[in-house]
């Protein structure tokens, strides 16, 4: 089951309302306990109990006051509340009489409906942040799936950051608290040794992080060969900015200098001394590639993922954006051309198709191909083959194009239509050549592997002809009203309307049909 901060334990507010009484005597009756029966889901009604003395309990009157409704919107022990309801507050009303007509104090409780807002996820497990400032979490511990030792601290969540094996919380007095599982072969700085507060941003590695603070100084803990910045720390002071590929980091500091720490094996991270005016860094697993707000491009790294751009350096002018798979870089400029460079097999040599390499408005990759959009809404893809680089067998349905998602290894393309084109790795996929069902589609999400599809109407359904289990089939099937579909490596978890989740996919990653419920919870002072 999910890992749920149940902090609203201790957080119930009783009121009381002075009402005039027919009492005199020594045994009014008055109500001791007021609140809801249980923590409910969205699809249960609320049920209110309340205890009391001197009184008769069938003579318990409720009345249940919506936000922003002056009348009561039912007057019995439950309540169903509509799905524009569930961002108001709720107060329930009671009182309680005797068998002589005497009646107690009014008391009331206000409550909200504390529903998830968003989802971060690692390579296995899936954080979501509720509307309360509470955190459920699920899926593998050895991906950050349970906060083991600092469970007591999460709560008051404003943002949540994640690497491959673990997340990082900051919560509302910009303090953080990170936890991770997995024990790597290396040495780790753990969490509990950096002073984490004042924190305005956090960026990651593969398995370590670096938080930006207010002073303008920066913290590192996780992996050793990634987060040790010991031999940089005196320079990691005035910092506008840090950046990270797989496992290094890079800071810029208000005077241009740029600073970078991390994995080093093939001394490759030596960046340019000074970068003024950076725009954007881009990044690659071993090289970056910094936009200038000029429209030219700097890089460092390894020279095979893109760190030497020195063969194209004459054409990388005008750049608007660029894009990278793997070990190689795409710069699309504001002609609509585009120039590549790094690893010839995964995306670097785009010679094979330059003719048609104009008119492009927007980039794709996976982590071996590229895969550009052109103004006519066709597509054109070079790099590996295996990874999406060869469309040939579907270029005859490549028109009309709206947008491009990516897995690890396919394209998914989704065209006005509302239907789907996938190409690349696509063994045990199926797009709307093959399934009636792959229409109508709003957007598309995506695993290492696999994709699927929000449809206009809130449903959702799957790109694939692998089969699920009877508790993952049930789940996705009984979905409505999806707003969003977020995903790790192997599991998906869609966000409905009313806060809830619901999940499927890879059973260890938290894709097993778990639900996470919205709750209603009592209103803190």
């Amino acid at each position: 089951m999910p890992y749920f901060r149940r902090l609203w334990l201790t957080l119930i507010v009783l009121q009381i309302i002075a009402c005039s009484s027919s009492n005199t005597g020594g045994n009014k009756p008055e109500i001791t306990e007021l609140g809801l029966v249980k923590n409910i889901t969205s699809e249960e009604p609320l049920v209110v109990d309340s205890q009391c003395i001197h009184c008769d309990q069938s003579k318990t009157r409720y009345q249940w006051f919506i936000e922003g409704i002056d009348d009561p919107v039912s007057n019995g022990h439950s309540y169903s509340p509509t799905v524009d309801q569930l961002s108001k507050t709720l107060t329930i009303r009671a009182t309680v009489y005797n068998n002589d007509g005497e009646f107690s104090d009014t008391k009331q409780v206000t409550y909200y409906h504390d529903v998830i807002t968003d989802i971060a996820s690692t390579t296995g497990a899936f954080a979501a942040t509720t509307s309360g400032g509470y955190l459920a979490i699920w899926g593998n511990r050895r991906s950050g799936g349970f906060p083991y030792g600092v469970d007591e601290e999460i709560s008051h969540v404003k943002s949540v950051y994640s690497n491959d094996i673990g997340f990082a919380v900051v919560k509302t007095d910009n303090t953080a608290v990170s936890w991770s599982n997995r024990h790597p072969w290396n040495n780790v700085v753990p969490a509990s040794t950096v002073n984490l507060t004042n924190i305005v941003s956090i960026q990651s590695t593969s398995q370590a992080f670096a938080a930006l603070k207010d002073d303008g100084t920066v913290i590192t803990w996780g992996d050793s060969t990634e987060s040790n910045s010991s031999a940089v720390s005196e320079k990691l002071t005035n910092v506008d900015s840090v950046y990270s590929n797989h496992n290094t980091f890079v800071a810029i500091r208000s005077n241009g200098e740029v600073v970078s720490w991390g994995y080093d094996t093939y001394n490759y991270i030596q960046p340019p001394t000074y970068l003024f005016d950076v725009y954007r860094i881009y990044s690659t697993r071993l090289a970056f590639a910094a936009l200038m707000k000029d429209g030219s491009v700097q890089t460092w790294g390894l020279k095979y993922s893109g760190g030497n751009s020195s063969s194209v350096s004459s054409t990388l002018s005008n750049v608007a954006s660029i894009q990278s798979t793997e070990s190689a870089f795409a710069a699309l400029t504001t002609d609509g051309s585009v120039v590549t460079w790094g690893h010839e097999l995964y995306g670097g040599d785009s010679s094979s198709v330059a003719n048609k390499l104009n008119g492009v408005v927007e980039l794709f990759s996976t982590s071996g191909a590229f895969a550009a959009l052109k103004n006519d809404g066709s597509v054109v893809s070079w790099g590996s083959n295996y990874h999406g680089g060869d469309s040939n067998t579907v270029r005859s349905r490549l028109d009309d194009v709206a947008t491009i998602y990516s897995s690890e290894e396919s394209f998914a393309a989704l065209k006005e239509d509302g239907s789907v084109v996938i190409w690349g790795n696509d063994y045990l996929l199926m797009d709307s050549s093959q399934s009636p069902d792959i229409a109508d589609i709003a957007s598309i999400t995506a695993t290492e592997d696999t994709f699927v599809g929000l449809k206009s109407d809130g449903t959702v359904v799957r790109m694939s002809t692998s089969s699920l289990g009877m508790k993952e089939e049930t789940a996705l099937n009984s979905l409505s009203k999806v707003t969003r579909v977020f995903s790790n490596d192997s599991a998906f978890a869609a966000l409905q309307a009313d806060g809830s989740v619901t999940t499927w996919g890879g059973a260890l990653s938290g894709g097993n049909g778990y639900e996470v419920p919205t709750l209603t919870l009592p209103l803190p002072d």
